[in-house]
């Protein structure tokens, strides 16, 4: 059954250093004079409390050892708790819910063309949030070697910030 949106989810994605904290940061700057008190910026992996611990994990800069599975299962228990703690409740209320990456991030990072990776993703997200998916995706396409030049700039790194141009 579909859920009856009074407000409107956005999500933003690109690759890491495509610009999305850049974006985000100019669209809120607009957006918050107009709709301030209905406007919500998160992200993910994260958005609640328990996302972030999840987060925390995942993003951990010391040698991760997941299996591939077992980092999406892990993603998707950070977005149903965003999703059933922040996302749906903002939106059920007309909120404008903006978030840094959703379901087409876990797609690219996790699944990367693996044919069985996309099929057990897909399964288990038809499965929790149905049809769920945003209003809106702005997808922020860059140069791969720019958003990696990009990337060595920068003071924090996370493990995906090891990945070569083969990923």
């Amino acid at each position: 059954m579909p859920i009856r949106r009074k407000g409107i989810f956005l999500s933003i994605e690109g690759i890491d250093g495509s610009g999305k904290s850049t974006q985000i940061k100019k669209i809120k700057d607009i957006l918050l004079k107009k709709y301030k008190n209905n406007l919500i910026f998160t992200r993910e992996p994260g958005g609640t409390i328990e996302a972030e611990v999840i987060r925390k994990l995942i993003l951990n800069t010391n040698k991760n050892n997941w299996e591939n599975e077992s980092e999406i299962l892990l993603l998707v228990t950070a977005r149903y708790e965003h999703y059933k703690k922040l996302i749906l409740p903002s939106i059920k209320k007309g909120k404008i819910v903006i978030s840094d990456r959703f379901i087409d991030s876990t797609i690219a990072y996790q699944c990367n063309n693996n044919k069985k990776l996309k099929v057990f993703f897909n399964k288990i997200s038809k499965l929790i949030f149905a049809n769920f998916l945003p209003d809106l995706t702005i997808l922020l396409d860059i140069d791969p070697k720019i958003a990696i030049t990009r990337n060595r700039n920068r003071n924090i790194k996370n493990h995906y910030d090891k990945k070569s141009l083969l990923y």
